[in-house]
């Protein structure tokens, strides 16, 4: 009998089905088509955030003490160079789609406009509000990276570096996901896991998430000590980076309190 075949990926600008199904339902098509448009670029955007193998950017050996040098920023400068990429591409799709209102000349910030004619506008209006405020978030946050990314005390050491750039992807993929959610939720009553791509395998309880990531940069300390707990430890990075569920955040812990336990402490 002949093994099946592996299930193909799904293409990267793909929505889900709710979402899909709820901008088919908007009558306003040219609103519908343009937020699509949005839509496939921040799922592609998430789902770029989404994956990053820290693994290959972590030392196989003990390191001396000064930690890493600008060698490991020219290693890790194409994941920076990706995430910025991922995130200013879908604030040009945002400006291209939505682009700012330009504001006539002699009008100041009360300038008057006429008030909309329908509902449908009205929400229309409503959502490139959010899509202009967030992509404005966005751009901001990208420049912040930046200048995050050249600080002396980032650049020259290891896991600053790498966990300063999680922060980040993970910052942005929770700015990208509110932009769908706020967007999409304007016209129907919709739960994030619903409509947000690739939500229900970025969340865990928060308190997990904390837990597990305050859990591996202490476990750092210890490295050095034991070879196979230094392979453990890169592995649970990587599981943490790639994102768990709150079961898989406390089964890890559980290992990680196993394999502290096991360490020669001398």
């Amino acid at each position: 009998m002949p093994a099946p075949k592996p299930q193909s990926r799904l293409p990267q600008d793909a929505l889900p089905a709710r979402l899909e199904s709820l901008l088919e339902a908007l009558t306003d098509r040219h609103l519908a088509d343009r937020m699509e448009r949005v839509h496939r670029a921040a799922t592609v955007a998430i789902d770029r955030l989404g994956h990053l193998s820290i693994a290959k950017y972590e030392p196989t050996s003990v390191e001396a003490d000064g930690g890493a040098d600008l060698s490991l920023w020219e290693t890790m400068a194409p994941a920076i160079g990706d995430t910025l990429v991922g995130v200013n591409q879908l604030v040009s799709v945002v400006h291209q789609e939505f682009p700012p209102p330009s504001r006539p000349a002699g009008l100041g910030d009360g300038g008057w406009a006429p008030p909309p004619a329908s509902s449908d506008e009205r929400l229309a209006q409503e959502v490139e509000a959010v899509l202009h405020a967030i992509a404005d978030r966005l751009a901001r946050r990208v420049a912040g990276l930046g200048q995050q990314m050249c600080r002396p005390e980032v650049v020259t050491d290891r896991w600053t570096l790498m966990a300063e750039l999680q922060a980040f992807r993970a910052d942005f993929r929770v700015r990208i996901g509110d932009l769908v959610y706020l967007t999409a939720s304007a016209f129907a009553d919709v739960r994030r896991e619903e409509v947000v791509p690739g939500y229900a395998h970025q969340v865990g309880s928060r308190g997990a998430e904390r837990v597990l990531a305050e859990a591996v940069e202490a476990a750092g300390a210890r490295q050095g000590r034991s070879a196979p707990f230094d392979a453990f430890l890169r592995k649970a990075r990587q599981e943490a980076g790639d994102g768990l569920e709150e079961a898989g955040a406390r089964e890890l812990l559980g290992r990680f309190r196993e394999r502290l336990a096991a360490l020669p402490f001398r």
